[in-house]
């Protein structure tokens, strides 16, 4: 089977995930474990808040907020079209990033998150955000081990799913 006739098939499949998922990062009220509040779609959600509901149902609102980083996923992922096996080098250099600045993250919005959310969502917070990054390791060691398009799949939308859902969560006092 060649890959390369169904690229651009799978890389819009991915993108309609992560916005799926950076939708339901801001699908509650408020933030929940399921509905985390990924600063990445909460600032561009900010920017088009003002259009008012009056005028735009809240659903559109949202999805407004989670363009950009559907975006940048497509931008990103032309060696996805390609077909390639390998995974690129600044998605490596991204990955590296975004771990070391949600880490920091995490651990300076620790106290305001267990004062404003509790400290169970804070854990199940941290937690999941804990299992994307060592699931991402993990798919980074084995398209490593062995390059194929499946890996180098699977790591860019686990990626790009984690930073619309669940990397840096909204922790601490609501505006």
């Amino acid at each position: 089977m060649h890959i390369e006739k169904y690229a651009s098939r799978l890389v819009w499949i991915a993108a309609i995930l992560v916005a799926t998922f950076c939708y339901l990062s801001v699908f509650t009220p408020i933030p929940t474990p399921t509905s985390p509040y990924s600063l990445m779609v909460v600032f561009p959600l900010l920017l088009v808040s003002g259009l008012g509901s009056s005028h735009f149902p809240r659903v559109l609102i949202h999805l407004l907020g989670c363009t950009p980083l559907v975006a940048f996923f497509l931008l990103w992922s032309s060696h996805l079209l390609a077909a390639s096996n390998a995974i690129p080098r600044r998605s490596i250099v991204l990955l590296l990033l975004v771990t070391f600045t949600s880490c920091i993250f995490l651990y300076g919005s620790w106290s305001y998150g267990v004062r404003w959310q509790g400290l169970q969502h804070t854990l199940i917070v941290v937690s999941i955000n804990v299992i994307f990054i060592v699931s991402l390791f993990f798919l980074l060691f084995a398209a490593r081990q062995r390059q194929t398009f499946a890996t180098n799949y699977a790591f860019h939308v686990l990626l790009f799913i984690w930073l619309g859902w669940y990397a840096f969560p909204w922790l601490g006092e609501l505006l």
